[in-house]
């Protein structure tokens, strides 16, 4: 069945497209999204909780003709954050995306996301050199590679579904985390 409008009235909400929230190496979250079609939208609030249930408005992002959208949240320290993002109308009206969840971590020298993933894992560090190395759970090295800036990214479509280990190497010192491949 297609739900559709001629009026401008009666026009369904926003549609988002696309809602992530990616950490970053300076202890920061960005929360990132598209929409379809704007029909009288007026604005967009970023909300984050700690717990799921009690949110606060953080920002406020005007629409563009782009409909792409990100805020740098700087505000946060290690811990879990939930985000989502109210959209709102001309006439007052307003929907919610879906919810995020997101964990940070104490030390923000090393993020990888997503966490769980599917195929492809973003590795984020404060250092342009170094290496890193993934093991599977019983300590076998699957991947090596050099990293030559702070952002790489690492296709992983050939590992079996389990849980994995990421060390990154640097100027001596060493970074583990753990993620798992769905």
């Amino acid at each position: 069945m297609t739900i559709a409008s001629s009026s401008v009235n009666n026009a369904l909400p926003v549609t988002f497209l696309l809602f992530n929230v990616t950490p970053l190496v300076n202890h920061a979250i960005l929360p990132q999204w598209k929409t379809a079609v704007e029909i009288n939208n007026a604005n967009y609030e970023v909300e984050r909780s700690t717990d799921g249930r009690n949110w606060i408005k953080i920002a406020t992002v005007l629409p563009v003709p782009s409909h792409e959208y990100d805020y740098t949240d700087n505000a946060v320290a290690a811990g879990l954050y939930y985000y989502r993002i109210k959209q709102v109308d001309t006439n007052g009206s307003y929907n919610y995306s879906i919810i995020r969840v997101i964990k940070l971590n104490g030390d923000t020298r090393l993020s990888i996301w997503p966490n769980p993933v599917t195929n492809i894992l973003f590795v984020q560090s404060n250092f342009t050199k170094g290496r890193f190395e993934i093991t599977d759970a019983s300590g076998k090295i699957i991947k090596k590679e050099i990293i030559n800036n702070t952002l790489t990214t690492v296709p992983l479509q050939h590992l079996a579904k389990g849980i994995y280990t990421i060390r990154l190497y640097y100027n001596g010192g060493m970074f583990v985390e753990k993620f798992i491949k769905q």
